[in-house]
């Protein structure tokens, strides 16, 4: 379980440790003069170390925390017997409400998770036989009566000893063989990159956790490399015994530092191969039971144990953290984003998020202060700003206040589409503000797009014209308009929902429908030498050459070749270029549409026409260029409901 942990930052009042009975920080003083010494004052607690640091810079002092949970649940005399998940709840809500520490607002910094294990053979033969981790020795450090091995990585460290060694003077009764497997996590994005979020102090509490902290440690001591000394060497091969020879030797396994680059690679991939090749040989010349596995096994069994929950335990866990955030917080569980400098008070700067602060004393609440408009809106909206809580845009002729959410009358304007709030009606709602769509329109395409079964433009559905009424419910249109490939524009409609690029087989039937474009295609795509291959071929090659374009999202321009660079893309809503944009963007942009009203502003008037209402024609060209980009990308998502539409290019 949970032993270990350093927090470099505890939320708590250097003047409340100091005012605790419990806590005694001593001065450092010369003997001769009686000068008091500059040093960090430590107050120990049952195997827990408080330090006071003064801050460099300012007259600040922050609060290191570091030691054993497991000791000091135990008062602080060992660790060697078992510590479960119910205990460890326990024990930190005892620190949490005994010196006032806010838990979520404390961040970890080091953490240090295992078990004892009894074993049925001796300790001894799971230490004298450790060979290496990952490609590193483990090294032999000595204790207080025992030696414990340990093999240091970037961000971690595995170590095994003998608990029983260790406890078994101070500890009456405690069983010969204890094994102790732990991993002390130097850096915590480790655990972050396993999918385990442990930040806080409070996440500790986090019981969803702690199946995958046991996996981790099941497959960390799984990891670890073995001797195995009761083969035989004179039944192996020469081959054989060079192999066990060489696997046994901790020095075999060093990874020189001066390799790097492609032969690092291919050393390690060397190493590989031949581990996979020393543990099968171990595990069929192995005489006995495979004890490796019998410890994984009893470190699983242990863990499970350890971390099984009853109903009413669960709900004890659930009532330390709700009584927490009754003490500590008032809005949830956000982050913290800056800190009040009032003696006593540990909480959050209201003007940031609006929660209620809170004294050292349970239950003792402060004045809260309202929400910072900066963040949340303006109130009065003289200002153009863009909220950064709301995709809507604010306008300076007064409409900032209708795209306001109005919580009174329980409505929303989002996106152009008005709701309400469950079981709530209203008889009359104002009309959409200029910076949201009048309603949803129909996809129009400046070149209709052309069929590939008649070779005829695409009779598209006619863009409803508006009457000014007021509407009273959100107006749902039927998308009439077809499935166009991303790259090449054209029809797709026929192919299966989730294909969103031509294939080879409708580029066939382009071959004998409407040669005019396939040639277009072939013209724009292939090179000369691929142009003379047959039909199969040719379009085989062209689908992948579309593909390979659609993939080049994740490649940069240096790695595209010269063909590449060659290709024109084009939107397939508008039929505009896009060939300058990035890969990944596959609809016309916002800049694109803005060089497009500067350079060609007859061509950029089709498109205000077709694809903005009257309300919104009249705005300048770099709020109708970014009216048009968004209504594209909505036009798209709208076209097929199983698809994503990347927001890139506003």
């Amino acid at each position: 379980m949970i032993d270990g942990i350093k927090i470099l930052n505890l939320s708590v009042a250097a003047n409340d440790l100091l005012a605790n009975q419990q806590l005694l920080f001593p001065l450092a003083v010369d003997e001769r003069t009686g000068a008091v010494i500059d040093r960090p004052r430590q107050a120990n607690d049952r195997g827990l170390t408080f330090t006071l640091v003064q801050a460099r810079q300012s007259d600040t002092i922050r609060c290191e925390l570091k030691g054993s949970l497991h000791r000091y649940h135990n008062q602080g005399r060992h660790n060697a017997d078992t510590f479960s998940l119910p205990q460890l709840a326990t024990t930190i809500d005892e620190l949490v409400t005994r010196l006032a520490i806010n838990p979520f607002t404390s961040r970890l910094n080091n953490l240090e998770f295992g078990v004892n294990v009894v074993l049925p053979f001796p300790v001894k033969q799971v230490l004298n036989n450790l060979v290496g981790y990952k490609y590193r020795p483990f090294t032999k450090e000595p204790g207080e009566g025992f030696d414990y091995y340990q093999c240091y990585t970037q961000r971690y460290v595995v170590k095994l000893y003998d608990k029983g060694a260790q406890y078994r003077k101070q500890v009456p009764g405690l069983a010969p063989n204890v094994l102790r497997i732990e991993v002390k996590v130097l850096k915590m994005e480790y655990l972050t990159q396993q999918n385990i979020r442990l930040t806080w102090l409070a996440d500790l509490l986090n019981t969803e956790l702690y199946g995958a902290l046991g996996k981790l440690l099941v497959a960390t001591f799984q990891d670890i490399l073995f001797d195995e000394p009761s083969l035989n060497t004179a039944r192996l091969s020469a081959r054989q015994r060079d192999l066990y020879q060489n696997g046994r030797n901790p020095r075999y396994w060093l990874m020189p530092d001066s390799v790097a680059g492609k032969q690092y690679e291919r050393q390690r991939k060397g190493l590989q191969r031949m581990e996979r090749r020393f543990r099968q040989l171990a595990a069929q010349l192995r005489q006995g039971a495979d004890w490796p596995d019998q410890v994984a096994t009893l470190i699983d069994q242990q863990w499970q144990q350890l971390t099984s929950l009853s109903a009413q335990q669960q709900v004890t866990i659930d009532d330390y953290r709700m009584a927490w955030q009754r003490q500590f917080e008032t809005a949830g569980n956000c982050p913290k984003l800056t800190e009040v400098t009032e003696p006593g008070l540990h909480r959050k700067c209201p003007k940031l998020t609006g929660v209620i602060g809170f004294t050292a004393v349970r239950g003792t609440a402060v004045q809260s202060v309202k929400k910072c408009p900066k963040l949340t809106g303006s109130e009065n909206g003289k200002v153009s700003q863009i909220n950064p809580l709301s995709i809507v845009l604010n306008w300076d002729t007064g409409g900032a206040s209708e795209t306001s959410l109005d919580s009174s009358r329980g409505t929303s304007n989002v996106g152009g589409i008005l709701t309400q709030s469950e079981g709530e009606k209203s008889s009359h709602v104002s009309a959409p503000s200029p910076g949201l769509l009048w309603q949803p329109l129909q996809p129009l395409w400046v070149d209709p797009p052309v069929s590939f079964k008649s070779g005829e433009p695409l009779a598209l559905s006619a863009q409803p014209e508006p009457d000014g009424s007021v509407l009273s419910e959100p107006v749902k249109t039927e998308v009439a308009s077809p499935r166009l490939c991303l790259i090449t524009g054209l029809d797709i409609s026929h192919q299966r929902a989730d294909t969103w690029l031509i294939t080879a087989k409708t580029l066939k039937e382009f071959y004998t429908t409407n040669r005019t474009i396939y040639d277009q295609l072939a013209k724009r795509y292939l090179t000369q030498e691929q142009r003379k291959l047959d039909v199969r071929r040719q379009s085989a090659t062209l689908a992948l050459k579309v593909r390979q374009l659609a993939r080049n999202v994740h490649r940069t321009p240096k790695k595209r070749s010269q063909h590449e660079k060659r290709l024109i893309r084009l939107c397939p809503i508008t039929g505009l270029d896009i060939t300058h944009q990035r890969a990944d963007v596959h609809f016309a942009a916002r800049m694109t549409l803005l060089r497009l009203a500067q350079m060609e502003p007859t061509a950029f008037t089709v498109l205000v026409t077709r694809f903005l209402p009257p309300q919104q024609q009249q705005q300048p060209d770099t709020v109708r260029s970014y009216l048009i980009a968004r209504t594209i990308r909505q036009l798209a998502a709208r076209s097929s409901p199983t698809s994503t539409v990347t927001a890139h290019g506003y």
